[in-house]
């Protein structure tokens, strides 16, 4: 195993036995710097990871939104001939009157 010190030169395990308590102090502060800087890294990593997503689900979600709104433009384009064939009809049959019925009946008794 290796340890790595900035500011020291490399210390193996093997070394560790002939370090002085000073030299043991000093690669141990240059190892929790350096874990300290590695840790800033992970946590700032994370944050732009949670800010990434974030705006990929922003996206995703607007990219359905004008899917849908593309879908039903092109909808409503194709189907709109044909789409209110039966609207006259039903808007003709809840606003005759009665003397209309009575003159149908008798057209169809006839």
């Amino acid at each position: 195993m290796m340890f790595a010190a900035s500011s020291s030169p490399a210390i193996t395990a093997d070394h560790l036995d002939t370090l002085e308590p000073q030299q043991m102090r000093a690669a141990l502060l240059s190892l929790m710097v350096e874990l300290a800087e590695r840790d800033d890294v992970i946590a700032r990593q994370g944050q732009e990871v949670v800010f990434k997503q974030a705006l990929i689900d922003k996206l995703t979600h607007e990219n359905a939104l004008l899917k849908r709104m593309k879908f039903a433009a092109q909808s409503e384009r194709f189907s709109a001939p044909g789409q209110y064939s039966m609207a006259p009809t039903l808007e003709q049959s809840c606003v005759e009157k009665p003397q209309d019925f009575a003159f149908r009946e008798s057209a169809m008794l006839a």
